[in-house]
């Protein structure tokens, strides 16, 4: 399979419910990418990420050199901004758990 590509609220929705089930804090790679280093993310297949601005973490994507993007379920959070169930953008090259479709 590949990274998902997350398309609306609900897919985004459930799979925050699937990190959830696991009881655990973590982060998970998804299929989004910046192909050209200006904080502008698409798909991997490069379509658009068309889902709400909201489903990123305050002042996220901030890098222009973090290529790749994370969802996170609390794990960089203290639960007092807000920031739970966000996306942020983070260099590719860490070993975090990640969210495929067939």
């Amino acid at each position: 399979g590949d990274l998902a590509i997350i398309e609306t609220a609900s897919e985004n929705d459930f799979a925050y419910t699937l990190m959830d089930a696991t009881g655990d804090l973590f982060l998970m790679w998804i299929g989004a990418k910046d192909l050209s280093d200006n904080d502008n993310h698409v798909w991997y297949d490069g379509s658009p990420i068309t889902l709400s601005p909201d489903v990123w973490a305050t002042g996220e994507p901030s890098h222009v050199t973090h290529n790749c993007v994370q969802m996170d379920n609390g794990y960089w959070d203290d639960f007092s901004s807000g920031d739970i169930d966000k996306w942020y953008d983070e260099k590719c090259t860490y070993d975090f758990r990640c969210l495929c479709e067939k």
